[in-house]
């Protein structure tokens, strides 16, 4: 139900007081009355009214000169004028002074409503785009921040001979001394970071990567131009090309691998320590360049589109969708560098498992999916809901879940997503696990792909596409508590009715 509307009537004949209100009030409107200017001020001091409807001569001051004030108190009322005499200069004077309109006695009520009610849709119009306005600045400054804390660099820039920057991440000044400015300003700032000896042959690479109109890969040196620090970088870049196919800008990501090269300047310990290292540096590419990048893009042509729908009041609710997307999409990027992080600290989690209660993490984890979700209809329950089942495990575990829940989601086309989680436990070659079973109503995964869905490298399946960056973190993660992690239809021999992905945890008792 909305909320009632105040008014506050100004004006020193009781009589037309008394007709005012008890006509307005009839149309649900909340009135107060009162005969002076002092008085007016002193109770617009004490609340908030929607509109104050104020007689042009009262006993202590003119009228008009009592908008300003009224408005400086509360901008947002608005203030209609009541004269006997209209004028086009009484109007243009109190248009001046902040009025929203004004209306002539004797009252023709029926001109009255309809000038308040247009000025309740004014003000009730600012009050959406200042509040739309808020929510998009909000949106912006969350989506920055999640910019400035991913540990790689992200940029566009244009097709030319320079590679001239468009946009680039903070990261690129702690890597270059060139701040985002001094590239923007400067359109071979790209060139002037990269060392000297590996400038020309890294120019010549990406010349001939943007004749093909390809995606590429270039690897060369950056120097500090301060502190003379030299760090080597692996650029990832994919050309974005208009309906014609011509490209009209690069947009891409720099990892910092001088780790890795370090690492290959000396003995290699073991070959598969290396293969791990490579397949790492892999998921970290698939992750933040084919994610992040749609990411970018949804947060762009929405931000764009709220602008262009700010003023224009019949398209609110068209305003709201294009801000859910914002919400979504940073909610999303959240997820992304979450996975990024995790898989970051997958060397050092087998140091730091302790005992963790499944149900208390399965619980947060929900409770996140349903705040992601809003939009959704989803249910999930835990059979037995509270009973305690303690493994060996550590925080990365949320992040299993989360990303077993994320999927149930995601490859779902059903009115509602039901989810059921049942947890046992079963002895398997002489040791105890606590097996996790997450049971969902989506489209199901053929027998062909159950295997490849935790593998990093499946993409070209395009019925499961997206599906495995998630999981391949969730693969590693399990493999390093000592479990296992697989998936089988929830109704044998139909895998269209759902899945049931499986984990095996070591218990501790």
């Amino acid at each position: 139900m909305d909320e009632k509307k105040s008014i506050l009537i100004v004006d020193d004949d009781e009589s037309i007081c008394r007709t005012l209100m008890l006509i307005l009030k009839k149309k649900n409107y909340e009135i107060e009355t009162v005969g002076t200017g002092f008085k007016a001020i002193e109770r617009v001091k004490e609340r908030f009214f929607n509109i104050t409807l104020l007689d042009i001569k009262l006993p202590d001051i003119q009228g008009i000169e009592l908008i300003k004030p009224l408005k400086e108190i509360h901008p947002d009322m608005e203030v209609i004028i009541i004269t006997a005499h209209a004028s086009l200069e009484t109007a243009i004077s109190a248009l001046n002074e902040g009025s929203s309109a004004y209306i002539t006695k004797p009252f023709n009520m029926e001109r009255v409503f309809v000038k308040i009610k247009n000025v309740l849709e004014k003000q009730k119009l600012i009050a959406d785009k200042q509040r739309a306005e808020e929510e998009a600045k909000k949106a912006k400054e969350k989506y920055e921040t999640l910019i400035k804390n991913i540990p790689e660099v992200i940029f566009s820039a244009l097709p030319d001979e320079t590679g001239s920057i468009t946009f680039v991440s903070n990261r690129w000044k702690d890597w270059t001394g060139y701040s985002p400015e001094d590239c923007y300003n400067d359109p071979e700032a790209w060139l002037k970071a990269i060392h000297p000896k590996d400038r020309k042959k890294t120019l010549k690479d990406y010349t001939e990567a943007l004749k093909k109109k390809k995606e590429y890969i270039l690897e060369y040196r950056v120097v500090h131009k301060n502190t003379r620090k030299i760090i080597h970088v692996r650029e990832h870049g994919v050309p974005i090309k208009n309906e014609k196919g011509n490209i009209i800008r690069i947009d891409g990501v720099g990892i910092n691998i001088t780790k890795r090269k370090k690492a290959e300047g000396k003995v290699v310990k073991t070959r598969q320590k290396y293969l791990e290292a490579f397949n790492r540096e892999n998921f970290y590419k698939k992750l933040i360049i084919h994610e992040m990048n749609n990411i970018l893009q949804n947060i762009l042509s929405s931000t764009e589109l709220c602008s262009m729908y700010l003023d224009k009041p019949k398209k609110l609710q068209q305003l709201g969708e294009f801000l859910n997307i914002i919400r979504d999409q940073v909610l999303k990027g959240e997820k992304l560098i979450s996975n990024a992080r995790g898989l970051s600290k997958l060397e050092e989690s087998k140091t730091s498992i302790h005992p963790i209660e499944v149900c208390k993490v399965l619980k947060s984890s929900i409770s996140f999916i349903k705040r992601a979700y809003q939009s959704n209809n989803i249910y999930i329950s835990i059979e037995p809901p509270n009973k305690k089942f303690f493994i060996s495990a550590n925080e990365l575990l949320q992040d299993v879940f989360e990303n077993i829940l994320i999927n149930a989601i995601k490859y779902n086309d059903s009115h509602s997503v039901e989810c059921l989680i049942i947890i046992t436990k079963i002895e398997k070659k002489r040791k105890k696990y606590v097996k996790i079973e997450f049971m969902d109503n989506g489209i199901g995964i053929m027998d062909s792909l159950k295997k490849k869905i935790f593998k990093g490298g499946y993409r070209k399946d395009n019925n499961i596409n997206g599906m495995g960056l998630g999981l391949s973190l969730v693969e590693k993660i399990i493999e390093n508590y000592n479990g296992q992690i697989w998936v089988e239809d929830k109704v044998n021999g139909n895998y269209s009715k759902g899945c049931n992905f499986i984990l095996l945890i070591p218990e501790v008792e």
